[in-house]
């Protein structure tokens, strides 16, 4: 069967995925066994599109590496960012006979997303949904990202160490709350257990009636100005409320949770994203023989630099596809993760507790000059 895309693909990248999905359909290196069928669950259309454009890209290049061992066949299918889009979605997978699921990407999704998992015993790894609501289960759904608490405390504690603020304000969008308000929650908290006493949450909603919530949004930032602002939002909005932000007289330091994707974020910021800090599991300088191989790929794939989320794609995948090799006769791809336990990732390892969660490092980076250094 053939994979369907539905994000425009254009060039070598088109042939690169078709020569992927015609792989799919033999069985090189994988003895007796089927091929295994994945479903990539993410964001392809709409204002988030990113998203699911950057898990299949680093999906993908996983799929290849294990290619020699395991045949994969692969799904996508197009949660469009909605939860009501999930019911639908089960269904078709269900028809697909798929195995195992890549994605969702935000917290949101994933929590509705996880009664279908486990009523279809999906083993399910999200790269990205990091909300604390989904720790601690007994469930179908893995994930290879810290949770949102530890996220937001880590990245606080490195801001302070930068910025001695007297005023927080911390910005999040409603759409993605399970997620979003967590972190801006426990960003703030960390702060005020410092000794900051003025803290603001301010929720903002681009679906809310009345039109463009930008400029609302802006003048309520500006109405008591902070010295440190947090933005739990997407990309697309985290470079709106910068730029827009940056044409106003006052300008606070910034810092973006891992929300916001670092390529987009930088090829769509231009000047107004200088000096802006991202709070995420990603080393833009990291010399892991293993990452500066899988970049050296990347580029001559897709020709362009990976980041964060390409590394997070790759890091979930890669562990679909080790539990898929090395799972016994009879034993389900959950069981062999939980047996394996530890899986190398390109930047750090990733080690499950017996819940599917795992903690990796959290880093601090800065724009300098149209690129992201590690601070």
């Amino acid at each position: 069967m053939r994979a369907v895309s539905r994000a425009p693909i254009r060039g070598s990248r088109r042939r690169f995925l078709l020569a992927v999905a015609t792989a799919a359909l033999g069985t090189v290196g994988c003895g007796d066994r089927p091929a295994l069928r994945v479903g990539l669950l993410n964001t392809f259309s709409g204002t988030l599109s990113d998203a699911g454009a950057d898990m299949r890209d680093g999906a993908l290049l996983a799929f290849e590496d294990a290619s020699p061992r395991v045949a994969v066949q692969w799904f996508e299918y197009d949660d469009e960012g909605r939860v009501d889009t999930l019911p639908a979605l089960a269904r078709r997978m269900q028809r697909d006979r798929i195995e195992a699921v890549l994605g969702p990407a935000t917290s949101t999704l994933s929590k509705v997303w996880l009664p279908y998992a486990d009523t279809h015993r999906w083993l399910t790894i999200s790269p990205t949904a990091t909300a604390v609501g989904l720790s601690g289960h007994d469930d179908h759904f893995f994930r290879v990202c810290s949770n949102t608490e530890s996220d937001a405390r880590l990245a606080a504690e490195q801001m302070a160490r930068h910025v001695q603020p007297q005023r927080v304000t911390a910005v999040y969008h409603t759409a993605n709350a399970l997620f979003s308000q967590s972190w801006a929650d426990v960003f703030l908290k960390t702060f005020a257990g410092m000794g900051v006493s003025q803290t603001r949450l301010l929720p903002y909603d681009p679906q809310a009636p009345g039109g463009d919530w930008l400029p609302g949004l802006v003048e309520a930032i500006l109405t008591q100005p902070p010295d440190l602002l947090a933005l739990a939002t997407p990309t697309a909005d985290t470079v709106r409320i910068v730029q827009r932000l940056a044409r106003s007289a006052f300008r606070p330091v910034i810092v973006c949770s891992d929300w916001a994707a670092m390529g987009p974020l930088l090829d769509w910021g231009g000047q107004a994203i200088e000096g802006v800090y991202l709070a995420h599991e990603f080393d833009p300088d990291s010399r892991q023989g293993t990452y500066q191989t899988f970049v050296q790929r990347f580029v001559q794939t897709y020709g362009r630099q990976p980041h964060g989320e390409h590394v997070r794609a790759y890091d979930a995948a890669s562990v679909l596809m080790r539990a898929a090799i090395e799972r016994a006769d009879g034993e389900s791809l959950k069981a062999a993760v939980l047996r394996l336990r530890r899986f190398d990732g390109l930047q750090s390892p990733i080690v499950f507790d017996d819940w599917g969660d795992c903690i990796r490092p959290l880093h601090l980076s800065v724009i300098r000059q149209g690129r992201l250094e590690r601070v």
